[in-house]
């Protein structure tokens, strides 16, 4: 595999220079002004539910809208949760399927 050569103005870069894509759900997730700057999650389950602002039925839930809501990185989400990364993903991504469309009338 060989980089594609960088704007004719500056320097080439190699996919080594480049910085690595985020792990996180397929879909961009839209983060809100309540995540911090440099994307760290809160250190407890209090500081959550607080950033959130309301109770949950689920664990599940709960997890999935921190990732969605707040735009916290899955990861640090999951850890918090003790969950697998990979269940939450796959938690978001079936809410993100699962949520119902805008429709467009005309």
């Amino acid at each position: 595999f060989r980089a594609a050569p960088g704007p004719a103005s500056g320097p080439a870069t190699s996919a080594a220079a480049r910085p690595a894509a985020p792990a996180g759900p397929s879909r961009p997730v839209r983060p809100s002004a309540t995540a911090s700057a440099d994307g760290s999650a809160p250190r407890t389950l209090g500081d959550l539910r607080a950033t959130l602002g309301r109770d949950f039925a689920s664990m599940q839930q709960f997890a999935v809208a921190a990732v969605i809501e707040t735009g916290y990185p899955t990861l640090s989400i999951a850890r918090l949760f003790r969950v697998p990364s990979w269940k939450l993903e796959s938690w978001v991504e079936q809410t993100l399927r699962d949520a119902p469309r805008p429709t467009t009338t005309r």
